[in-house]
């Protein structure tokens, strides 16, 4: 799941390809320590919505707050698919490959939801967002 996090956030579709070559593996672990499941279950999930036109998307939430949870960033937590990488700071920010290039809040909160090269019009509500991570290419 974490590879898969770093591949979404770095555009490196490398590592995506490598942690779907590891979740093959994961049977063996489930079964000597099935406390560790839910990750595994958690990555069958995200290839299920995948194999459904739902492949993981990156959310981008740009802000112009300092500190705090905001409404937006709130909504993308509670309402993204499994999988999604959801990444909250001020324009600009850097660390996050291009992800907040040329993006901004829009005076308030602004999301930003792509899915590969795809990505969808600017979300300005909440609605508007979960529209948007759960839209298909």
């Amino acid at each position: 799941a974490a590879l898969r996090l770093v591949s979404l956030l770095t555009d490196r579709p490398d590592l995506d390809a490598r942690a779907q070559a590891a979740a093959v593996t994961l049977h063996g672990m489930v079964e000597a320590a099935p406390r560790f499941a839910g990750w595994a279950l958690a990555d069958v999930l995200i290839d299920d919505q995948a194999g459904r036109g739902l492949t993981p998307a990156v959310a981008v939430i740009v802000t112009e707050a300092r500190g705090g949870i905001g409404t937006l960033t709130r909504a993308a937590w509670q309402r993204a698919p499994a999988g999604t990488a959801i990444v909250a700071g001020r324009a600009g920010t850097e660390g996050f490959a291009h992800h907040f290039d040329d993006r901004t809040s829009g005076g308030g909160e602004r999301g930003y939801v792509c899915r590969g090269p795809v990505c969808f019009a600017p979300s300005d509500t909440p609605d508007q967002l979960r529209a948007a991570l759960w839209q298909r290419r």
